[in-house]
């Protein structure tokens, strides 16, 4: 049974939530929810006029019973978990006069194999009981249950109290990061987690809409095209992203956020210039082409190589053309400015070195005017 206090906490905060004016699906007045062996049908009839719907859902569903503890978040979400805690999905369906909140029975669903998308671990099935628990330690647990690295981005802090029975793994950090002001998403096979934006409401309208997406080694043109749809403005870059494999699932997050994090990734910048989203690449800093490597090549493809050298200055790597492909690189030197390298490999190849628009271009000499060339 629950508790009293239980009880007064969940009653309070459902009337709180109903005491403002309602949007439907739009109503994300966070509560809290304290429940233990609780009648699910119960809760259910409570979250049906929060929406202002009318409750469809079979029997043996409204009788079973639940456990949940969660803090400061949106129905919605609350919701999620107790339906993986029951069992069920939830949608919301039709107009306001005339909306309905379904529950159906979710089919039982097979244990994932262990090397299976990432996105799929998210429904890795989590049980925790924690009192004041630090954040951070919290998600290092939830990491290693989806057998994620995690890499946490910024300040991310905060204690929580959580009981969750049977809850999803992607539920559970959504539960945690609306409590504690973070948001996450999972890089192929990183959980990373970071603040939330704290001017969000400053951002134009189309960068405030929520993006939800799950990505399997999809080419990078293949997730702007996702942002044009959404957003409703035309992409515009010159980053070589066609075959850059994204591998990504993100719930719920504004598509400001993630792209942040995906032009962090491609080393570029992106801004709103009218109805046009420009995603352009850093310029790389005058300090990096200073950097000093050791070499000992052997018979090294020049492509492998220009890729490193790339990498090490922040800048697109080189296309890996006619011209470039058959070359071999034969060098050894210590402490060698990665200027250097680059005026002794164009020496020998009889070509010209330059950054343009963030990226390291070789060409040959005939073909490239030396004024071009950065000094």
């Amino acid at each position: 049974m629950i508790s009293r206090i239980a009880l007064t906490v969940l009653y309070t905060s459902l009337a709180l939530a109903l005491a403002v004016p309602l949007h439907g699906f739009e109503q994300r007045r966070p509560i809290t929810l304290d429940v233990t062996n609780f009648e699910f049908g119960n809760l259910a009839k409570n979250f049906a006029t929060m929406a202002d719907a009318e409750l469809v859902a079979p029997e043996e569903l409204l009788a079973t019973t639940v456990t949940l503890h969660v803090e400061r978040v949106p129905w919605q979400t609350a919701l999620d978990a107790l339906c993986d805690t029951a069992g069920c999905d939830w949608g919301l369906r039709g107009r306001r006069l005339d909306r309905q909140l379904t529950l159906t029975l979710r089919p039982p669903e097979a244990a994932p194999p262990e090397d299976t998308f990432p996105g799929a671990r998210l429904t890795t099935p989590l049980y925790f009981q924690l009192q004041q628990a630090g954040v951070q330690d919290v998600l290092a647990a939830f990491a290693e249950a989806g057998n994620f690295r995690l890499r946490i981005e910024g300040e991310v802090s905060g204690v929580l109290t959580m009981n969750i029975e049977s809850v999803r793994l992607g539920t559970a950090l959504d539960v945690v990061c609306q409590s504690t002001r973070c948001e996450w998403l999972i890089d192929g096979e990183e959980l990373i987690v970071a603040p939330a934006e704290a001017h969000r409401a400053e951002l134009p309208p189309a960068l405030g809409e929520e993006m939800t997406m799950s990505l399997k080694d999809a080419d990078g043109c293949e997730v702007l095209s996702a942002f044009e749809r959404i957003t409703k403005l035309a992409v515009e870059h010159s980053l070589q992203l066609c075959d850059r494999p994204v591998t990504i699932v993100a719930d719920s997050l504004p598509v400001s956020s993630i792209l942040n994090h995906l032009t962090s990734q491609w080393n570029a910048t992106w801004r709103v210039d009218g109805q046009r989203l420009i995603i352009e690449p850093k310029e790389p800093s005058p300090e990096l082409l200073e950097q000093k490597v050791d070499l000992d090549l052997k018979d090294a493809p020049a492509c492998e190589v220009l890729q490193a050298v790339a990498r090490m200055v922040e800048a697109e790597p080189p296309l890996c053309n006619s011209f470039i492909r058959p070359k071999r690189i034969l060098m050894a030197a210590n402490s060698l400015p990665v200027r250097e390298l680059l005026d002794r490999l164009c020496e020998e190849w009889a070509c010209l070195w330059q950054m343009e628009g963030g990226a390291l271009e070789l060409t040959p000499q005939d073909e490239t005017d030396v004024s071009s060339r950065i000094p």
